[in-house]
């Protein structure tokens, strides 16, 4: 998910219910490091650009597995930023879609 437009309320989320690690996120019980902005940003990159190439770079240099996507990143970015996801899939393959929630397994490099 990302966490740039969901802040800090939410950060735990997948940790939680996903059991899944973050390749970023702004937690609210750790102290506050530049390097969660850095990062955060960087995520929020990849959901907001409508290059796909530049996305998955982007994500396969962050170490992402799955792209978690709900109304919250629908409503954040464009009709083209998202669809991105699901016209490409040599770089996102759908792993989990339902009327609320999409997620995307990332392609590993070559």
């Amino acid at each position: 998910m990302d966490p740039a437009i969901r802040g800090r309320e939410t950060w735990t989320l997948i940790p939680s219910f996903a059991e899944r690690r973050m390749a970023a996120g702004l937690p609210i019980s750790l102290l506050h490091e530049p390097l969660y902005d850095e990062r955060s940003q960087l995520v929020h990159g990849l959901y907001e650009t409508s290059d796909a190439r530049k996305a998955w770079l982007a994500a396969t240099e962050l170490g992402i597995d799955y792209l978690y996507l709900d109304n919250v990143e629908r409503e954040a970015f464009s009709r083209e930023a998202i669809d991105k996801f699901d016209r490409n899939p040599q770089y996102f393959a759908s792993a989990f879609r339902n009327d609320e929630v999409a997620i995307f397994a990332i392609a590993k490099r070559n």
